[in-house]
């Protein structure tokens, strides 16, 4: 299905009955990333899946986005299927997405469940690398004996010396990303004010286990968060992929914390 959200068209998915959950999938993904949790989850819930902008079936937004302006068109995008209480889940970026929407409290968001979420970031090292690249590599390829193979060893650079396919292979929507990995959302953990359930991969080299510790820790620095609302579950022998290729170790801790 199809609705218009600011101007942009977004697919989306409805299945299942029951209350609503939110599924975000990560950078480069789609619905299909989190169809496979979803059809487990929709035996008891409403499941909601949607193509961010920019990716799948989605448009891609006109400008460069930041985490708030994916947040803001969620926020009316669950205005007008009439979702006035929703459960959120994130994966990697959707994480960080559902963390802006966590802390906005433009929506009544009822639990939190960040699955290998991003927005723990270093110190400006990768968004000044991946600024000023760009820069160089356009001189260099104005140089007649680089310029037949530049593009070639600009992929390279990225993929297996970077190690960071997320830029590249998104070109269109590139400025985003350096506008994405540049806001770090440790300062902001501690206003997350809901039960939160984190699910992580013991093998993520994206965005590590430490990168967990330091979400609970933050978040149950919250004033108003009730103490014990805060989880944290690792699972052995599986990394950044977890709810795409092992969704069934979830389905039991989501739903056993939805219901709690």
């Amino acid at each position: 299905m199809y609705t218009s959200i600011n101007g942009l068209k977004l697919n989306f998915e409805v299945i299942g009955k029951g209350e609503p959950i939110l599924l975000l999938h990560g950078w480069g993904g789609s619905i299909a990333s989190l169809s496979p949790l979803a059809n487990r989850l929709a035996s008891c819930l409403k499941v909601i899946l949607l193509d961010l902008p920019g990716f799948g079936k989605s448009e891609s937004p006109q400008k460069d986005f930041c985490l708030d302006d994916y947040a803001e068109v969620l926020e009316e995008f669950l205005k007008k299927q009439g979702i006035k209480e929703v459960y959120i889940f994130g994966h990697s970026f959707g994480g960080a997405v559902a963390i802006k929407l966590a802390v906005r409290r433009n929506i009544q968001l009822k639990k939190l469940i960040l699955c290998n979420a991003s927005g723990i970031r270093k110190p400006a090292a990768i968004s000044h690398q991946l600024s000023a690249l760009p820069k160089i590599g356009k001189r260099l390829s104005k140089i007649p004996v680089v310029k037949g193979v530049y593009f070639f060893f600009r992929k390279f650079f990225y993929y297996y010396i970077l190690h960071n396919r997320d830029y590249i292979d998104y070109q269109e929507i590139a400025g985003t990303f350096r506008k994405v990995i540049a806001e770090d959302l440790t300062p902001i953990l501690k206003e997350v004010k809901v039960p939160t359930l984190l699910l992580w991969g013991e093998e993520d080299k994206d965005t590590p286990v430490s990168h967990a510790k330091i979400m609970k820790l933050k978040i149950e620095d919250s004033p108003e968060l009730v103490e014990g609302k805060v989880r944290l579950k690792i699972f052995k022998g599986i990394g950044h992929g977890l709810p795409k290729f092992r969704s069934d170790l979830l389905v039991d801790d989501i739903v056993e914390f939805l219901k709690s």
